[in-house]
């Protein structure tokens, strides 16, 4: 996880602080793009806000989940039971928490849903050359992945292209 400050191009740079800290955060009016938020969400939500979250790359071995990482995820059904939507409540709330954070999949806490959280602030302006717009708040169910077929060939002894 990042720190509050870091060294970007030579430069110490202070972060975006983690979304529920900032001061014009109200989780009681907090909206996601496509994912409404009911009434019992946010209190569900205010909780888990407050519960540490164990990312997959925690320094502790004993916390991790790695096998999320190398077993196929399982694809959300609409509409979704009551399972599928506590995991997606805490994604965001681990999204919430997690300060200069652009994105977080399911499978980065521990959650085997191919599912994510992504946005891209306004303050992406001053670090990203190619910045365009920025996206509020959005999740996305990822239906199908197929890995990249790589084509190696043999150009020498033992190098591969």
């Amino acid at each position: 996880m990042a720190t509050e400050e870091t060294a970007h191009h030579s430069n110490i740079l202070k972060l975006p602080r983690a979304v529920a800290t900032q001061d014009s955060f109200n989780i009681d009016t907090f909206e996601v793009t496509n994912f409404p938020l009911f009434p019992q969400d946010r209190e569900i939500l205010k909780e888990l806000i407050k519960q540490p979250v164990i990312y997959n790359t925690d320094e502790d071995k004993d916390y991790q989940v790695h096998s999320h990482l190398h077993t196929p995820a399982s694809i959300l059904q609409f509409p979704l039971n009551e399972t599928d939507r506590t995991d997606i409540l805490k994604l965001l709330a681990a999204f919430l928490v997690t300060p200069n954070c652009a994105g977080l999949a399911a499978c980065q806490i521990g959650i085997n849903k191919a599912v994510l959280i992504h946005r891209i602030s306004e303050e992406a302006r001053d670090f990203r050359q190619d910045f365009t717009h920025p996206v509020p708040i959005t999740l996305y169910s990822i239906h199908t992945i197929r890995p990249l077929r790589i084509k190696r060939r043999r150009i020498g002894k033992d190098v591969f292209q």
